[in-house]
């Protein structure tokens, strides 16, 4: 059959329509007819299932030739059969039979003619003819005529060898297909016919046995009564012949819960005029499982093959055809049909074809195709009924047309009454070709159709003689006889068949006739054939048949020639020889001798494998050949080969399993004489084989393209040129596929202390993970400037969770701290690196004396150059001798004296510095302000610093040039930010004219980790800690010297690295296109940390016709299953590089 399995195949469906005629497919095969008019090549496409549910489609083409004028005659293959005596043997005779025109062929009731009585044939059905072979054995023929039902008609021979050692042949069974429709409807079992289409070649159907182990199935006779279930049931059954010989085959039972919707042959063909409209219900059409309306699958519409112009869905249970007005005969459509909608799980579908008949609304003339007279000079009259060969496209009887002859031969006498046409031709016609005769036939609408059909007269009109071809055996020197005539047909046979020659076509021998028998006798070995021809009472040459003689010349066989040997595995060799011929009788073994004439081996072939052998001795091998007849010569010895054995058996192996790939590592067995020249290591399953490596002497390798999660044994076999050693005993270990990386993980916060070891600190890190890319989490490494700790991980294969932990490190100026997850794979992630600086150390106790004299803070005009102000600036605490600065106040008087008896405090805006105006003062007068410090000791009592002056000049109210006190508004200014994956590249321009003091720069929201705050004129910083994808605002913020200041914001998004969007193959499947493809999903693995509304587009080449196509990934969005791609395997997948590029948008 067509399945590599051997499984029995069932049609399901067309797929495509031809485009020259209509297709429809029917239980077992596909019934195309061609349009009137069509020639070319037409096509079409059809799937099948086997018994497993497996399916695969292919394509029909078919070349349409335009109908000859002519009917042509059958042609008749010859039948063979090989069988023993005294047993009914069934004949399809008409299996290899064909007819050019593609008309039907049957079998004529009382065509079978034999010279063997004993024969009985009889036609058992229109295809298939039965004999009784007789208790002898010889060769016996029977022909028959195979009738094309068109007036066509050929001569065919089965001939019958019988022999008493014919071999026996097992009965032939074949699979059976019940259809859902011819289930009983009353829920009693199906009767199944099971030897319908089974057959015994060497005997009888009537005498099969039909058995069934089955549970339920009872057999009847022939027939299998099979109880009917809701899913589809598979039947074996046995079929057992009068040897003994046995077959299975399998019925399918459709289940009544499990069929898919099929066609109602009650109700088909839809008929319909040409050019008219015609509305249809699916439910009249269409035979679905019990409950369930059939339905057009959603999304799919009917399509027409020829001669409809349209067929359009009005509903999903309702179609309305529209016929071409100028065509006439048969079409169809196809349809998806489901017993369900969309929404139903449980629905079953399948394609269908749908038969339209389409009626002519005008009547269309006859088709007129006689076939040729043969008629006998003299003999009787040859009649042809003239409506065999008229067809009628709108299916009129065209026996009530009317039928006339217009002309004939003179040469022949010709008459038609009704539609039979009689010619005869008149004794001493000449033989050939006597002309034509025309006939025309009109229908009932007088469309008259003409034809012109050729006569031949002939010396007979009989078939010619049949004869058989005849096969004997003889030996040198004997004479075997065979009388031609003993089972030859005889179309005279009140008179013998007359023998005219016998020559010797080939071989060595000598021919003898006597009569009709045929005497050979051979004087070589070898096939002599023999060329005889006969003839009937007529002597007719063009009558003369001829036959052949088939003398097989037996006797022993010649020796064998040509003897090799080579040392073959351990102790062995392997011998091979030229077989020499059998002299006309099988060879039935070989025997083996070695140089001391001791038999070593016996075989059916021309290669033998000899055991035993001793390491370290030499042989040679010589050959003699047997048949029925007796034994041949021995050979001429062989060539000398000297013994050594196979390598040991290497140790077990080491296995070390990977992804796909187990390495395999041994040690070395004795090479037993021959060194090792390699290694062989196989990794197999229950199933068998799964994958191999070689290596050229070393004693470890890698097998790959293993499937991961799947146990193996690996065995080592070692070589060397004597052969393979017996393999290792076994280790096994199974390939595992890597974790993937855990997501990177996040710092969310730190708080740092001063530790008790004033060059120690204390910091508490909090931070979250995501998800860990493999079956849980593993140990967390934190690390702060070198100094690390491992805590434990999330627990399980928790996703989205925090940690924290505090520990104890170096003390530093900044504190750069990164926490590394890792996953039970051993997979790591660290996230970025955070810095901190810790808080400033307590000085040490200091005894408190008199505190320190004040810096000067700096005095000048108000910004604006207020009237009467000037502005104080820098006022700030002094620390020192013992005080901090919640030891101190600060005071501030127009004379040294006043300072530290009624001076005024200064109020402090963060604690240790101030700021602040005075007035109304003398307009551009210098004025000396004294600052001093009172600090308080530890028993309460207060003591005053010394006294610190400062001056400076009040405001006259005019404008003056710049300076490094102006306090101008500084202008807006650029700032262009450079983004990346977890940090950012900031840069601004510093206005023409401003002098900065103080430039800070921070993320907004983020003021704690990102803030830094530089002096003078810096342009550019690095802003990192950030996460992938992300939308963030930088601010940028300058003060001048004067006190002016101005923030600049710019937004941007963080980027996300193209290796962060990962592949995963999901399997194989089936592209649009028929071809095999594959399916992934893409993933971005640190969808979960993007931020709202940010979408990642990224560029995928997947290998298709489309190329690169752009796929978007978002917070909400991590995945995006179903992907076609050219690879299909995971490893060809692993190996591509996939996501090209990403971009935010």
């Amino acid at each position: 059959g067509i399945d590599p399995d051997g499984d029995s195949v069932t049609l399901k469906s067309l797929d495509s329509s031809p485009q020259k005629g209509s297709a429809t497919a029917k239980a077992t095969w596909i019934e195309y007819t061609p349009n009137a008019d069509a020639s070319g090549t037409d096509s079409f496409t059809y799937t099948v299932e086997d018994r497993q549910g497996a399916r695969a489609s292919a394509r029909v083409r078919v070349a349409v030739t335009p109908v000859p004028a002519l009917n042509q005659n059958p042609v008749a293959v010859p039948d063979t059969v090989l069988t023993r005596p005294d047993r009914m043997v069934t004949v399809n005779v008409l299996a290899n039979d064909l007819d050019p025109d593609g008309d039907p062929l049957t079998l004529e009731e009382g065509s079978l003619e034999t010279a063997t009585p004993e024969l009985d044939p009889q036609v058992r059905s229109t295809t298939t003819v039965q004999v009784h072979t007789p208790s002898q054995a010889g060769t016996y023929l029977v022909s028959y005529t195979v009738s094309d039902g068109r007036g066509g008609v050929a001569r065919g021979t089965l001939t019958v060898y019988v022999q008493d050692d014919a071999p026996l042949k097992a009965p032939i069974a074949r699979d059976d297909y019940v259809a859902y429709e011819d289930l009983p409807t009353d829920g009693s079992a199906v009767r199944v016919k099971v030897l319908d289409n089974d057959e015994d070649p060497d005997g009888s159907i009537d005498e099969l046995t039909v058995t069934t182990a089955e549970a339920g199935v009872s057999v009847s006779g022939s027939e299998l009564l099979i109880p009917v279930t809701d899913s589809k049931r598979l039947v074996v059954y046995t079929i057992t012949d009068r040897d003994g010989l046995t077959n299975s085959a399998v019925v399918t039972i459709p289940g009544r819960d499990s069929t898919a919707p099929f066609l109602s042959s009650a109700n088909l063909p839809i008929e319909m005029d040409a050019g008219t409209s015609r509305t249809i219900n699916l439910s009249d059409y269409v035979i679905t499982r019990a409950g369930r309306t059939p339905r057009l699958v959603e999304g799919s519409s009917p399509v027409p093959q020829n001669g409809l112009d349209s067929v359009v869905a009005d509903s999903d249970t309702q179609l309305t055809l529209t016929a071409n007005a100028s065509f006439s005969g048969n079409s169809a459509f196809l349809i998806q049909v489901a017993d369900g909608d969309s929404s139903d799980a449980g629905a079953l579908s399948a394609s269908l074809s749908l038969p339209v008949r389409i009626k002519a609304t005008t009547n269309q003339p006859p088709t007129f195709t006689p076939t040729a007279i043969r008629v006998e000079a003299g003999g009787e009259a040859v009649t042809q009924n003239l409506a065999l060969g008229v067809r009628d496209p709108e299916g009129v009887d065209v026996t009530t047309f009317t039928y006339a002859m217009d002309s004939s031969p003179s040469t022949i006498t010709a008459s038609l009454s009704g539609t039979t046409l009689t010619v005869s031709a008149p004794e001493g016609t000449p033989k050939g070709s006597a002309g034509s005769i025309a006939v025309s036939v009109t229908d009932e609408d007088n469309n008259k159709v003409s034809a012109q059909i050729p006569v031949e007269v002939v010396v007979s009109d009989k078939p010619l003689i049949q004869v058989p071809a005849y096969t004997l055996t003889a030996k040198i020197g004997d004479t075997v006889s065979v009388d031609v005539a003993s089972s030859a047909t005889n179309p005279y046979p009140e008179s013998p068949i007359t023998l005219e020659s016998a020559t010797l076509s080939a071989g060595s021998a000598t021919v003898a006739t006597s009569g009709t028998t045929v005497s050979v006798t051979p004087s070589a070995s070898g096939t002599i054939t023999v060329s005889f021809k006969v003839n009937d009472k007529l002597g007719d040459p063009a009558r003369a048949v001829q036959g052949t003689i088939t003398v097989t010349v037996t006797g022993k066989p010649a020796a064998p020639t040509r003897v090799t040997a080579e040392a073959e595995g351990s102790n062995g060799a392997r011998v091979t020889f030229n077989a020499p011929e059998s002299n006309g009788s099988p060879i039935t073994e070989y025997r083996v001798f070695d140089q001391t004439g001791r038999q070593v081996a016996t075989c059916s072939t021309n290669v033998c494998s000899v055991a035993g052998l001793s390491d370290g001795q030499t042989y040679s091998f010589t050959v003699e050949a047997v048949n029925k007849e007796g034994t041949s010569e021995r050979s001429t010895a062989s060539n000398t080969i000297t013994i050594s054995g196979a390598p040991g058996r290497p140790g077990t192996p080491q296995l070390s399993a990977g992804n796909t790939t187990i390495s395999a590592s041994w040690s070395a067995p004795v090479d037993n004489g021959s060194a090792i020249t390699g290694y062989i290591a196989t990794a197999t399953t229950a199933t068998g084989e799964a994958g191999y490596c070689e290596t050229t002497g070393v004693t470890s390798c890698v097998i790959q393209g293993l499937k991961n999660g799947q146990t193996y044994t690996v065995t080592v076999r070692a070589r060397n040129a004597k052969g393979e050693s017996a393999p290792s005993f076994g280790a096994k270990a199974t390939p595992t596929a890597p974790l993937a990386d855990p997501d990177t993980p996040s710092i969310m916060s730190a708080t740092v202390r001063n530790a008790a070891d004033r060059n120690k600190v204390e910091i508490t890190l909090t931070w979250s993970y995501f998800k860990s890319g493999g079956e849980g989490w593993g140990a967390t490494t934190v690390t702060v400037n070198g100094e690390s700790k491992t805590v434990s991980g999330g627990s399980g294969n928790e996703t989205n969770g925090t940690g924290t932990t505090t520990m104890t490190v170096n003390r530093a100026d900044v504190l750069r701290a990164t926490v590394t997850v890792s996953n039970t794979g051993g997979r790591t992630a660290t996230s970025p690196a955070k810095n901190y600086t810790p808080p400033a150390l307590e000085p040490e106790h200091e005894a408190k004396t008199t505190p320190l004299a004040p810096d000067a803070p700096r005095m000048g005009p108000t910004s604006d150059n207020a009237l009467g102000k000037i502005r104080i600036t820098n006022v700030r605490l002094k620390e020192g001798n013992g005080y901090t600065v919640n030891d101190l106040e600060m005071y501030y008087q127009d004379s040294a004296e006043g300072c530290t008896t009624n001076g005024n405090p200064v109020a402090f805006n963060n604690g240790q510095t101030a700021d602040f105006d005075l007035g109304p003062l003398t307009p551009g007068s210098t004025m000396t302000f004294y600052f001093c410090q009172r600090g308080k000791k530890d028993d309460g009592s207060y003591v005053w610093s010394p006294v610190t002056a400062a001056s400076g000049t009040v405001g006259n109210g005019q404008r003056s040039g710049p300076d490094d006190d102006d306090d101008t508004p500084i202008p807006v200014f650029n700032v262009s930010v450079t983004p990346y994956i977890n940090s950012a590249s900031v840069s601004w321009t510093v206005p023409a004219g401003v002098n900065p003091a103080q430039i800070s720069v921070w993320v907004k929201g983020m003021e704690g980790s990102t803030k830094q705050t530089f002096s003078g004129p810096m342009t550019s910083w690095t802003v990192s800690g950030l996460a992938p994808v992300n939308q963030y605002t930088v601010v940028v913020e300058m003060v001048s010297a004067g006190g002016a200041h101005r923030q600049v914001e710019a937004t941007f998004t963080t980027t996300e690295a193209a290796e962060n969007v990962g592949a995963t193959f999901d399997g194989k499947t089936t592209c649009s296109n028929g071809q095999e493809c594959g399916s992934m999903t893409l993933t971005a693995k640190r969808a979960s940390q993007f931020g709202p509304g940010v979408t990642l587009v990224c560029t995928v080449s997947t290998g298709r016709p489309a190329q690169n196509t752009e796929f978007r990934f978002s917070r909400d969005t991590p995945s995006i299953p179903g992907i076609l791609t050219e690879a299909i395997t995971a490893k060809e997948l692993n190996a591509r590089n996939v996501v090209k590029s990403c971009r935010v948008e």
